[in-house]
């Protein structure tokens, strides 16, 4: 099965070589690879071109004008990869070399499966273990019916965390609604959802990605000026809209976020109130405190 392999870059040229060297060393090696930069102030740019002699290069793009979105260079990405299967590996994260291997042998058993992901690492700017877990650490190991895998574990926020621990059929994902693309923060979680109504999602316990945290990560910014909680928001209306979630699984996911949005630091105390009114914090306290006295009596 050949795997595209779609590194989007913005600005990371420290991360750069380590990335792409990972994916080079790959134990499964029936892949092409196929590298965007977005108009990186940096030099990524030269850092790239030293990669485009390489037999496994099918594609380089260097954008002359910033996206504003890694959505959109994902969808770039889809349009020119010829693969059966595909590989969003982010620009600042890294691999083991069996990583492939393993996902690819979950598609060759199941043709159900919409995507298969894998339990990461979490590491810093260097590289080092944090004493972080993965949120994927606890979810089984297994095959999941698409839909019961959005209702128990992606409506209380994203259970995958990060792009470059999965693996997708292209059949799939060229079907997800493109409104993703609109997202600046969230949009993945939209994907994933989108993504395994269609078919089966496979876990893999072992920890076979390494995903960094560092200070030039976007998604901090994204939730201080509170962009992060009202696409989760538009999430979390699609999926109970559509599908029959029970009053006290919405009631925990509400929960969740309102807490969240309670303790977060935020850009200013207005993002927090606007926040509150749009996850209906009134009602949620109302409905709180009806729980209580029920519990009570």
């Amino acid at each position: 099965m050949l795997v595209s392999i779609i590194v989007p870059n913005y600005n990371h040229s420290k991360f750069l070589p380590q990335r792409i060297d990972s994916i080079l060393s790959q134990t499964y090696q029936n892949f092409e690879l196929i590298i965007l930069d977005d108009c990186s102030t940096d030099n990524s740019a030269e850092v790239i071109k030293g990669y485009a002699q390489n037999e496994k290069v099918s594609h380089i793009v260097l954008n002359e004008y910033n996206s504003g979105s890694t959505f959109i260079q994902w969808q770039k990405g889809f349009d020119l990869s010829k693969g059966e299967l595909i590989w969003i590996a982010e620009s600042d994260d890294y691999s083991d070399p069996d990583f492939l291997q393993t996902m690819v042998e979950t598609f060759k058993e199941k043709e159900s499966v919409s995507f298969a992901y894998c339990t990461s690492n979490i590491v810093d700017g260097d590289g080092h273990p944090l004493n972080r877990n993965d949120v994927a650490s606890r979810i089984p190991e297994g095959v999941f019916d698409g839909v019961q895998f959005v209702k128990r574990y992606m409506l209380s926020g994203n259970s995958v965390w990060n792009a470059s621990a999965v693996v997708m059929r292209k059949e799939f994902a060229l079907q997800v609604d493109k409104q993703y693309m609109n997202y600046k923060s969230a949009g993945d979680h939209l994907f994933w959802v989108e993504l395994a109504e269609m078919g089966e999602v496979a876990h893999i316990g072992r920890k076979l990605n390494y995903f960094r945290q560092h200070n030039n990560n976007v998604t901090p910014a994204k939730t201080k000026d509170g962009t992060t909680y009202r696409e989760e928001y538009q999430i979390f209306s699609y999926i109970t809209n559509k599908h029959d979630i029970s009053n006290l699984k919405k009631f925990r996911a509400r929960s969740f976020y309102l807490l969240r949005i309670q303790e977060v630091e935020l850009a200013s105390e207005e993002v927090r109130n606007e926040l509150l009114q749009l996850w209906d914090y009134k009602s949620w306290m109302k409905t709180s405190l009806l729980r209580l006295i029920i519990h009570v009596i």
